[in-house]
């Protein structure tokens, strides 16, 4: 017995690292890139809603199978050098503060993320599509440097 992610959503695991290194390597705005990956793991549509409901009884299995749990910790460490990379060269970039530690900060995104995930899963009517694309676009609103005075 193989013990991991259900294929669709190791699936979708894959894509979204694929997806951050191709923004990458053609040299997309790493906040675009960012905000488009970040996107891509909210429960924005049918899919995406069933591929969380997924996450959520992986999650609740994993809470108590240590073998399990391994594997969940190994997708949120590729998930998090992801995210932590996207930063990094969104600082480089300059549309992240430079002031801003890239892994506490990914570290908050990642959380968001898994909140919205969960609540939006829950209460869908509370938190449609537009409601979670909003509250992530405040958070990375909130990353940009500080505007220079003319």
């Amino acid at each position: 017995v193989r013990l991991g992610l259900p294929p669709r959503v190791r699936g979708r695991s894959r894509a979204l690292l694929e997806l951050g290194q191709l923004a990458d390597r053609a040299r997309l705005g790493a906040g675009v890139t960012l905000r488009a990956v970040l996107l891509e793991a909210l429960p924005l549509d049918a899919e995406r809603a069933a591929e969380a409901r997924v996450w959520m009884a992986f999650w609740s299995m994993a809470v108590t199978r240590p073998a399990l749990r391994g594997v969940q910790s190994a997708a949120y460490r590729e998930w998090r050098r992801l995210v932590d990379r996207m930063l990094a060269a969104a600082v480089r970039h300059g549309e992240v503060a430079a002031h801003l530690d890239p892994g506490s900060v990914g570290e908050q995104l990642m959380c968001l993320v898994d909140g919205l995930l969960l609540e939006a899963t829950l209460e869908p009517e509370r938190l449609p599509a537009t409601r979670q694309i909003q509250l992530l676009d405040n958070a990375l609103a909130g990353l940009a440097p500080p505007r220079r005075k003319r």
